[in-house]
């Protein structure tokens, strides 16, 4: 029996001291409220501790991460960004950030009590091997298939699109606001009725194939394995690279890596985290060094850039949803949600697209499709005021954990562990837009269809080779009697 990890318990001065620079920084002297701070982190470190661990790096599950980037993402900057603003419903805003530091958790604790789901579960799934022999052909033949059905929506895609942003840039080195126009146009403007697939194929679909070839090629280290590795490989980061936009290319490095963690059970070295974090930075430097080409701009200033959009944005945006609603715009009580709006006869409310214009007044340079997602606390706030905050934090803590629990159990897989590995990324997504976007486009949804469709190719295709070779086997039988 595999003991579960011993409790880091000297981590946890280090992440109550970050958390309490962070109010010091945000110039909040009252120590009522550094007090209060410190108090819900320390509840919230003994409630994701029950749940999943956490801070054991050894050891990160995905909602582990999850909390550890909304401290980073959402919590620190947030109380920076709440110094610095006077507004009346500053408090509110606090509230939330805070707030989720304890729904969610409880939310992951309440799916394991349903489930009978047992922290040292997670020790075990990261120290045991892989329990998958050598892929099946009918898994094999499944595989493949995936990856020429997204081939043909490249080809299609390619058939619609007029100009490929990323051929402009090459060709026109510098041409930042017509590269930019372009980007948009080929796909959040592109008018075509496969917009969204082409959008899955180019976010979900081909990095996880990406990722399972990876895994693949890993177990058996042959030639061929490299050769389909380096195939989808080259179509993934082609598609990928194709509108110029910086995310689905440094998605396919940053799954490739969380898998490598994985495979290696949590043990990696400095030097793969600095090789695995230059791969996951080296495209979108690239694009913004050739939109910038022929002025002065440094790689440190653009790192700097990228990095404050994952780690401040976030927080800025959320404190102005508090600031639009209600005072401008009242309660959307679900409209922002398009198919819960469907459902209840009302017009959609574009919420990032009015939040575009609200934060960014008269910047968006022609681009008619801007937009400024918030972490998901702002969307529940939007349509449902605090008690969607409250709600909110809960309904994400149970679908994290409940995908969770799902993955873990279904064994040390190569398409598991590849999953496992998207996971990663797709709720850390959660800190930076949408829950529902999160699921659906995000693609955690896709993935874990994708599972249970390889799955059942496989079985179907098993049956139908074996009804075959009996249909055979009989035939030669009566033909000897």
């Amino acid at each position: 029996m595999i003991e579960a990890p011993s409790r880091p318990v000297w981590r946890l001065p280090i992440a109550v001291a970050a958390v309490l620079g962070g109010v010091v920084a945000a110039g909040r002297p009252p120590s009522w409220f550094a007090i209060l701070v410190g108090f819900v982190l320390l509840v919230s470190i003994g409630l994701m501790h029950a749940a999943v661990s956490v801070l054991d790096l050894r050891r990160i599950s995905f909602p582990a991460l999850w909390w550890i980037l909304y401290l980073g993402t959402v919590l620190v900057p947030g109380l920076v960004v709440a110094g610095e603003h006077d507004h009346p419903h500053e408090p509110r805003f606090l509230f939330a950030i805070l707030s989720a530091l304890v729904t969610v958790p409880v939310g992951m604790i309440l799916v394991n009590r349903v489930t009978g789901f047992r922290r040292k579960e997670i020790s075990e799934f990261f120290a045991r091997a892989s329990n998958e022999g050598e892929t099946s052909l009918h898994r094999e033949a499944v595989f493949w298939a995936a990856v020429l059905v997204s081939a043909c929506f490249v080809v299609l895609y390619l058939s619609e699109v007029h100009t490929i942003p990323l051929f402009f840039l090459l060709r026109h080195p510098g041409a930042a606001a017509e590269a930019v126009l372009l980007r948009e146009e080929s796909f959040k403007l592109l008018d075509s009725p496969l917009r969204y697939a082409y959008d899955v194929v180019r976010r979900v679909m081909l990095p996880l194939l990406i990722t399972i070839a990876l895994g693949q090629y890993l177990r058996s280290r042959t030639g061929a394995r490299l050769a389909g590795l380096a195939i989808v490989a080259g179509l993934g980061v082609f598609f990928a690279a194709l509108s110029l936009a910086k995310t689905p290319v440094a998605l396919i490095a940053l799954t490739g890596f969380f898998y490598w963690y994985l495979y290696r059970g949590g043990r990696i070295s400095l030097k793969g985290l600095f090789i695995g974090t230059g791969l996951v930075f080296a495209f979108p430097i690239a694009v913004l060094l050739e939109l910038g080409a022929g002025s002065d701009i440094k790689i440190w200033t653009l790192l700097e850039g990228i990095l404050r959009r994952l780690f401040v944005l976030p927080a800025e945006l959320l404190y102005a949803y508090f600031e639009i609603f209600p005072d401008r715009v009242g309660f959307l009580h679900g409209r922002s949600i398009g198919r819960l709006a469907w459902l209840l006869g009302q017009p959609v409310f574009d919420l990032s697209g009015y939040a575009y214009g609200y934060v960014f007044p008269g910047l968006s340079g022609g681009i008619e499709s801007g937009t400024a997602p918030a972490p998901f606390l702002g969307y529940f706030y939007a349509d449902f005021g605090m008690v969607g905050v409250v709600l909110g934090g809960l309904i994400a803590g149970c679908i994290m954990q409940g995908v969770h629990c799902y993955l873990i159990r279904r064994g040390k897989s190569v398409v598991t562990l590849a999953a496992y590995a998207f996971m990663y990324w797709a709720f850390w997504q959660a800190n930076l837009g949408a829950l529902p976007q999160a699921l659906l486009s995000g693609g955690v949804g896709f993935v874990l269809i994708s599972v249970i469709g390889f799955d059942m190719g496989e079985k179907v295709l098993r049956r139908a080779t074996t009804s075959v070779l009996t249909l055979r086997s009989t035939g030669q039988m009566g033909r000897t009697g």
